[in-house]
């Protein structure tokens, strides 16, 4: 228990250290971590595909994991507009997600569907501000989850917001709820400030 616990603190702090480059950097380093969205999405279907070929092998399963990995980092990275695209498709489906909840499951998956390509056309014409969007916001999410985890009393993220089957919904549970619900937005808006004045700046130095 103290080594899960031990290591529960690790991720958390992880997490904070990862958050505020996404939340406040995102978009000067935007290619890295499109390799490393890359990396993850490649290693995990790599992965999956040799544990069903090859069953519990650990050292089929780590090296399948590694080279597919680097096939999808270099992929994401070579292929940028494809990134920019999966990236805007995401938040469009998120936002399908959330305006059909409720709804009928053929109907929803139509608009999720939808509302994903809109997404992805939309961040391709207006590439900056998406990025800056998804990478302020989702590094924000990354801040808040680990600093609740290491908050003596609070609860975590998985606690402090619960599926509701009558509104198939995820909403805040008590305070807690509403107060990373808080923090996140405020900070996400401020890393979004920050990258925006960041890239200003730069901009204004070249010229």
């Amino acid at each position: 228990m103290e080594l899960g616990r031990e290591a529960l603190y690790l991720i958390a702090l992880a997490s904070i250290g990862l958050g505020v480059v996404y939340c406040f950097f995102g978009y000067r380093i935007f290619r890295i971590i499109l390799g490393i969205l890359g990396f993850i999405g490649g290693a995990s279907v790599a992965a999956a595909v040799a544990f069903d070929i090859f069953g519990r092998e650990q050292v089929v399963l780590i090296v399948a994991g590694l080279v597919g990995g680097i096939i999808g980092a270099v992929l994401m990275v070579v292929l940028y507009f494809i990134g920019i695209f999966l990236l805007g498709a995401w938040l469009g489906s998120l936002l399908g997600v959330l305006l059909t909840s409720g709804g009928e499951s053929t109907v929803a998956t139509v608009i999720i569907l939808v509302l994903a390509v809109i997404g992805g056309i939309v961040a391709l014409m207006l590439q900056k501000l998406m990025i800056i969007l998804s990478t302020a916001l989702s590094g924000a999410w990354a801040i808040v989850s680990g600093v609740f985890h290491l908050v003596g009393g609070a609860p975590g993220p998985v606690q402090a917001f619960q599926y509701q089957p009558n509104l198939r919904a995820l909403r805040p549970m008590g305070a807690w709820g509403y107060v990373m619900l808080l923090c996140w937005i405020l900070l996400g808006i401020a890393g979004m400030v920050v990258q925006y004045k960041i890239t200003r700046e730069r901009k204004t130095e070249e010229d």
